[in-house]
């Protein structure tokens, strides 16, 4: 199906890249730093630019708590700034029960690519 998106997890059955037709894409949040401005280190290469519009989503089973939009600045292939104060949030934490009671923590692109035809 055209656009469809399989979201792997860790530890689920499902193993692979995300797939989709839109780009950029998705991806998973691997740690997400206490501080005035936080950094976001994804599980695979982004592909993402500097002035990019993203929202940041961290279910609260990863300790913090995060459903902002920002733009962002690239500081590498699986890192990024923000300009979300997370300071007086709880630590970036991995949720400790099966990966199919919680919503992954993940970065949706809403500004980029233009051309998402399926």
């Amino acid at each position: 199906m055209s656009g469809q998106i399989v979201v792997p997890t860790p530890g689920s059955v499902l193993q692979g890249p995300i797939f989709s037709d839109f780009v950029p894409q998705l991806r998973l949040i691997q740690n997400v730093t206490n501080a005035a401005s936080a950094v976001v280190t994804t599980v695979d290469d982004h592909g993402y630019f500097t002035g990019q519009v993203v929202r940041v989503n961290v279910p609260q089973a990863y300790g913090m708590s995060l459903f902002q939009q920002t733009t962002i600045v690239v500081t590498g292939p699986t890192t990024f700034l923000t300009d979300i104060n997370t300071v007086n949030q709880k630590p970036f934490v991995s949720p400790t029960f099966p990966p199919t009671y919680f919503t992954p923590a993940q970065v949706v692109p809403m500004s980029g690519t233009t051309d998402n035809i399926a």
